[in-house]
């Protein structure tokens, strides 16, 4: 199951070497990088998240001697995509951010999809918008599964008055149980 940006490297990984999984989860993938971007680089986001994410990122890279030796100006990035145009572009050799981007579109990534796959997502997550949801691509998939939610911010898909549980427990994890149940009858 991945996360966030977790979700982006777990639908590599499924494109890639999904038959070597029994199934994958990808919780609150934006679903569109490039769109994804824009929307973190502007209004709210660009005051609120951005500049908490940035001090992250640039607190982790500053503790990697390669990246402080060879890619110094990244730690001066203002924005994800211009660390990802100094740094990660020029280390998997991208043209640029655009096309790093572009790459990890969700929609792109779908067709190839290899393993039972559960994608959750919310309305009001701040990082993505419905315009952006591969509903085409999901109907076409016979591995994507689709579910989308009117309320569950980023990662949390919190439930109830109380928000004691979140729809993570008992979707994602039902998901895998129904596979490894599915697994054990053949």
């Amino acid at each position: 199951a991945g996360f966030s940006l977790g979700a982006y490297m777990a639908a590599l990984v499924d494109a890639d070497k999904g038959d070597l999984c029994d199934g994958i989860a990808l919780i609150s993938h934006s679903y569109n990088s490039l769109g994804s971007n824009k929307i973190l680089n502007s209004g709210i986001p660009k005051k609120l998240y951005l500049p908490y994410m940035m001090e992250k990122v640039h607190h982790l890279a500053s503790k990697n001697e390669y990246i402080v030796k060879n890619y110094p100006e990244a730690l001066q990035s203002k924005t994800l995509d211009e660390y990802d145009q100094l740094y990660t572009c020029k280390e998997f050799g991208m043209e640029s951010y655009i096309d790093y981007y572009d790459c990890h579109c969700l929609y792109k990534r779908i067709p190839y999809f290899k393993t039972p796959t559960f994608v959750l997502g919310a309305e009001n997550d701040p990082f993505t918008s419905k315009s952006f949801m591969p509903i085409e691509e999901v109907e076409k998939s016979q591995f994507c599964a689709f579910v989308h939610v009117k309320e569950g911010g980023h990662v949390s898909f919190l439930t109830g008055m109380k928000a004691e549980k979140s729809y993570i427990d008992f979707t994602v994890l039902d998901f895998f149980d129904t596979i490894m149940n599915t697994k054990t009858c053949f």
